[in-house]
């Protein structure tokens, strides 16, 4: 379990350093990532307290979170972000399924609702 302190930190990490993204693919399937990347062996650390998936290149070092694991690292964040909150709480609005799953079509359209929200969003800030 994170500590106060140490949820703020990975927020302020997030905030600066992270992103939040909703893919589609050509299976018709959508994934929901949320990762932190920077030229700092901090983010190893972000990987082992909250369970993500360490993955070094070159001088940079990312964490990602897929699925239900990036909501369960969004979720206790969301009082501390500021720039990227808008972003999590999208990401936590997606619905997530079993990979093997038949996804029903009202899940899709959610999740292609929400990924036309993000890129929204994204060309809000980018103005």
């Amino acid at each position: 379990m994170l500590t106060e302190v140490e949820l703020a930190y990975i927020a302020g990490l997030f905030d600066g350093e992270g992103s939040v993204s909703i893919s589609h693919y050509e299976t018709g399937r959508f994934y929901l990532t949320a990762s932190i990347g920077m030229q700092s062996e901090v983010v190893n650390w972000v990987a082992e307290k909250c369970e993500g998936v360490s993955n070094p290149c070159g001088s940079m070092f990312q964490v990602t979170f897929l699925g239900g694991k990036a909501k369960q690292f969004l979720k206790p964040l969301l009082p501390y972000l500021k720039v990227k909150k808008p972003d999590a709480e999208i990401a936590l609005e997606f619905p997530t399924q079993e990979t093997n799953t038949k996804i029903p079509d009202s899940i899709k359209l959610t999740q292609a609702l929400l990924l036309v929200k993000l890129r929204k969003l994204r060309r809000k800030i980018g103005e």
